[in-house]
C-alpha cells in the first residue's frame, strides 16, 4: 500500500501498515520540500483502519514528540512509526487505511 500526501513542507508516503495485537505499526517515508535541512521534533499521526465492507478495525491518533529526525532537503527519510492499545487485535486480512498527519514542528523552522 503506497499512499502519498504533501502537508506544507513535507511530503508524507505510507509504505506499510500493519495491524497488530496491541499496535498499529506505520512505515512511513517523509520528504523535505524546504529550502534547508531541518529536524522533525513533533508529529500527529491520525488514522482510520476499515475492512473491506467499510466495517471499523480501528482508529486512533497519537503526538509523537521529543523526536530529532534529521530531514536534509529534497531527501526521502523512512521512518517507523507505533501506535499502541492494548484492545486492539491483530487483522491479517485486507484492510483500508486513512492518515493524516498534524502539528508538525521542526528544527529550526524552514520556509
Amino acid at each position: 500500500m503506497e499512499t502519498k500526501s504533501a502537508n506544507g513542507l513535507f511530503i508524507y508516503k505510507i509504505n506499510d501498515v500493519n495491524l497488530l495485537d496491541g499496535k498499529t505499526e506505520f512505515r512511513i517515508s517523509l520528504t523535505n520540500n524546504g529550502n534547508r535541512d531541518t529536524t522533525l521534533t513533533v508529529i500527529t499521526i491520525n488514522f482510520k483502519a476499515t475492512d473491506d465492507k467499510n466495517k471499523l478495525l480501528r482508529e486512533g491518533s497519537c503526538t509523537f514528540d521529543n523526536l530529532q529526525i534529521s530531514m536534509p532537503k529534497d531527501k526521502e527519510v523512512y521512518e517507523t512509526f507505533i501506535i499502541e492499545d492494548a484492545n486492539w487485535k491483530a487483522h491479517n486480512d485486507a484492510f483500508n487505511i486513512s492518515c493524516d498527519f498534524t502539528d508538525v514542528a521542526v528544527n529550526p523552522p524552514v520556509d
